[in-house]
């Protein structure tokens, strides 16, 4: 017998067979599970989740005398943990809570990395202290003992491994020659125009010497899973990277190539036409060719829906403004369209405003964007200009429509008013705002980097349900909806 009861009244026995909510935002990789620990239990409370259905047949059933006692914020011991004392970048092994009110909440749980954005988003609400669950104070000494040598980088805003100039050097040098490219547009028996590297702890080397037949068998066996590698092309090499581009969605025509590395060109495509942009954010033909490429993307998603998951799949290993971008305007579109946003009109100012969104960045000094490490609090308040910067430069260009700007003007206000750069709150925050900060941070916390590991996307959305006052929860459960769709395709594939 399938039964609904209040998390409450869960006992070890119950066996869980549904939660009524996505697994994106929960703690459980399936939920479907039986109750072996009062942590279970306290990991459904500490989500918000009131009611789960318990299949009686493969589990005990409720019995209201045998209720175990469960423990709540309340009846937890907290202790401070200035937040000083965290490295960013840094697994933290115990779970960190805000005080809210009376009691606590979960803040961030345990084993996960204290990423940048986090620690950005502590500074937006004046965050001071935060708090741990007294049992967890061992975890928290012997963690305050490991990262003791990495305090003085911290506070230079740097992170462990750039220590020295030599290395930030190189890893500058990395993001500012080359390119990183999808590995499923190399195909076996064509010939590749230009050189192919690979980097490996921000180290690169050749691996496929230009104008050579491709064969991915041939690759050196200390290559074993390329198509997880971070595979680059030079700058210098851009063209010929897009007339190689070209010639594949010409022999897509004559059914040559599968459909799927048709989507990976358009985005390559995309992600090239974005850089040239980034580079020359006041050029009249740049912005033409981003308007034909969000068009081409739109297009692509409108005729082939299940498309759009083999786009969002697409990422890269290290963060590049380019990337980023193409990353915010494919994730914003899929929300929008599963908002029901009409046409392709609504859909294309949206994605095009979302491919804009971080175009004031190309004011901002490479080597602050680059920089190995968490900004301090002057780099902080330099890079947030970006936003005001974006909007004088997209003064100049005339035809843009007004509301392609929203996603640009407000991907940084916070629906509680912490945001920047104008504190806006609530309904002052445009739709196009509210969908492309979601997609922002999104992108930022699953992004790999030299310095820092990244979220996986249940971290990150788990991360991103526990505030709810930050961001919009319409559009989150959108949000959430879409990827739960994204990972059945992967599950299918």
């Amino acid at each position: 017998m399938i039964k609904r009861v209040s998390v409450k009244k869960l006992k070890i026995g119950n066996y869980v067979e549904k939660i009524d909510q996505s697994w994106f935002s929960t703690p459980f990789l399936f939920h479907q599970f039986k109750i072996k620990s009062s942590e279970d239990i306290q990991k459904l409370i500490d989500s918000r989740i009131e009611d789960v259905y318990i299949n009686t047949e493969k589990g005990l059933d409720v019995d209201e005398k045998e209720v175990v006692e469960i423990s709540t914020s309340s009846s937890i011991n907290y202790i401070e943990v200035p937040v000083g004392s965290l490295i960013a970048g840094e697994v933290i092994p115990f779970s960190l809570y805000t005080k809210d009110g009376d009691g606590f909440t979960i803040y961030l749980k345990n084993n996960l990395p204290l990423h940048s954005e986090i620690l950005y988003d502590i500074r937006e609400h004046n965050i001071q202290t935060l708090y741990i669950d007294e049992r967890e104070r061992h975890l928290l000494d012997e963690y305050l003992k490991s990262v003791e040598g990495e305090k003085e980088l911290s506070r230079k805003g740097l992170a462990k491994g750039f220590e020295t100039q030599e290395r930030t050097h190189r890893y500058n040098d990395y993001l500012n020659n080359y390119i990183p490219i999808n590995p499923s547009i190399l195909i076996s028996g064509l010939a590749i125009p230009f050189p192919l590297s690979i980097e490996q702890d921000i180290r690169v080397s050749l691996f496929h010497e230009a104008d050579r037949i491709f064969d991915e068998d041939l690759i050196p066996s200390f290559f074993p899973d390329y198509k997880k590698a971070n595979i680059l092309i030079r700058i210098e090499d851009k063209d010929k990277y897009q007339f190689y581009l070209k010639g594949l969605l010409a022999k897509i025509q004559t059914s040559e190539i599968k459909e799927d590395v048709r989507i990976a060109i358009i985005k390559e495509n995309t992600k090239i036409v974005t850089k040239e942009l980034l580079e020359n954010p006041r050029s009249g033909i740049h912005l033409k060719e981003a308007k034909n490429s969000v068009n081409e993307l739109i297009q692509t998603v409108l005729e082939n829906p299940s498309s759009f998951y083999s786009l969002m799949r697409i990422n890269t290993h290290d963060y590049y403004t380019y990337v980023h971008s193409v990353n915010v305007c494919t994730i914003s579109i899929g929300i929008g369209m599963l908002m029901g946003l009409a046409g392709n009109h609504e859909l294309f100012n949206l994605g095009f405003g979302a491919l804009l969104h971080d175009i004031g960045k190309s004011m901002i000094d490479s080597s602050l964007i680059n920089k190995p490490g968490n900004l301090t609090d002057t780099e902080f308040n330099i890079m947030k200009n970006h936003v005001l910067f974006g909007e004088k430069i997209i003064e100049g260009h005339k035809d843009i429509p007004e509301i392609a700007l929203y996603p640009l003007k407000h991907h940084h206000e916070k629906i509680s008013g912490v945001g920047y750069p104008r504190g806006l709150s609530g309904d002052a925050i445009h739709l196009f705002g509210r969908i492309s900060a979601i997609s922002d941070i999104y992108d930022a916390l699953t992004t790999e980097r030299a310095y820092k590991k990244a979220l996986s996307p249940f971290d990150a959305s788990n991360y991103l349900a526990r505030h709810t006052l930050d961001y919009d929860q319409k559009v989150f459960k959108y949000f959430v909806a879409m990827l739960g769709k994204q990972e059945r395709m992967r599950v299918m594939d």
